[in-house]
């Protein structure tokens, strides 16, 4: 029974749904090729995409006044925008340029992190509109590793102003190098080291500081005795 009056009523229903997901899907990442200029890949999905498009508005106009498989197709449109947008964040195709505007006394410790990520930096000297002068780092990088520049900089460098740029064609690939996580673990490392060093020099500081204190103590002590010592012998005069 199910074979014979269900299934010829559900599965056009079920088809159009998957068809307009995998459509979506693929139409999102055919479009991010075509963007990042890859040709090849582009015109590879577009054939599969218009193919599935096919097949599910051809089981919706022979049906058309059918709200099931309306319902369906916009439902299926939904889920395959989401779908598309989690396979081109996943896939993360070509590079990006980030403009960074570091807080005042943060763009050493951020040029050396991105020396150390052998980013393809550039540094430009700015000013705001108080005047005050700022630098501005333009940062050449992967997309999939940009999140990760994004969450280490917050670390080290709280307060940056971020703004992140699509880039179509770099024609110096050398540059923008791949950030690993054992990479950004190491520099993680380096870091907490140089904290305990500048922490250890604060404290010796600290000690040295204290020590001349009470050196500065002793010094107005004896002062004090000895300026005593003269008025006894000047009364026993």
């Amino acid at each position: 029974m199910f074979a014979k009056y269900i299934f010829p009523i559900i599965f056009p229903i079920i088809l159009i749904f998957v068809s307009q997901i995998l459509y979506l899907g693929i139409h999102t990442i055919r479009l991010t090729f075509t963007i990042k200029g890859k040709k090849q890949y582009a015109v590879l999905l577009s054939f599969l995409e218009i193919g599935v498009y096919l097949i599910a508005i051809n089981l919706v106009l022979t049906d058309i006044k059918n709200p099931a498989k309306i319902a369906s197709y916009i439902l299926g449109y939904g889920l395959g925008v989401l779908l598309g947008m989690k396979l081109d964040s996943k896939l993360a195709v070509g590079k990006q340029t980030l403009l960074m505007i570091p807080k005042e006394g943060c763009s050493l410790i951020l040029k050396d992190f991105l020396v150390e990520t052998a980013c393809a930096t550039t540094i430009l000297k700015g000013s705001s509109k108080e005047g005050e002068a700022r630098d501005v780092f333009i940062v050449v990088a992967f997309r999939k590793n940009v999140k990760k520049i994004q969450g280490f900089i917050d670390k080290i460098a709280p307060g940056t102003f971020i703004t992140v740029l699509e880039t179509r064609h770099t024609y110096n690939r050398n540059l923008a190098q791949e950030i690993t996580d054992t990479s950004l673990e190491e520099l993680e490392e380096k870091l907490e080291k140089a904290k305990l060093d500048v922490v250890g020099e604060t404290q010796g500081l600290k000690s040295t500081n204290a020590s001349l204190e009470i050196l500065e103590e002793k010094i107005e002590e004896t002062k004090l005795g000895a300026v005593g010592e003269t008025k006894v012998l000047q009364d026993k005069e």
